[in-house]
């Protein structure tokens, strides 16, 4: 049997997360469009690296803001709690976020490299010291 309340489909989207790549800490903005169903809860996960959750968002807004604060590969979805009281989740999208002991980040102070004498220098020295014997 049909029913054309869409509350009482069950909830379903997509989400898109921008940006989708970065450095730490990555300020991204999670949003998810919805195909059917209406929601009364929407919140908005990042499954970490080590497998552990970061959540963001609530109440029924389609976006969100959100930091990653942890360098890696994360997968962010929806969470959608539907008006029929039925929770589902959305698929997820992937964000990569570069450690700072990444080659792929450049530093924002350079590092100071040590001061060596060149060789010819050295040789100089070296002559000077044994001239001077």
């Amino acid at each position: 049997m049909s029913d054309a309340n869409t509350t009482l489909l069950n909830p379903a989207g997509t989400v898109v997360c921008a940006p989708s790549s970065g450095a730490v800490p990555l300020a991204v903005t999670a949003t998810v469009t919805l195909t059917q169903g209406a929601t009364k809860d929407i919140r908005f996960y990042g499954q970490r690296p080590d497998g552990t959750y970061a959540r963001w968002g609530g109440g029924n807004a389609h976006s969100a803001k959100g930091t990653l604060k942890v360098a890696g590969r994360w997968s962010v979805f929806a969470r959608l709690w539907g008006a029929n009281d039925v929770c589902v989740d959305t698929p997820c999208v992937v964000v990569n976020v570069i450690g700072s002991d990444s080659p792929l980040v450049t530093p924002t102070t350079p590092t100071p490299t040590p001061s060596r004498r060149s060789w010819t220098e050295r040789v100089v020295r070296f002559a000077a010291r044994l001239i001077r014997r």
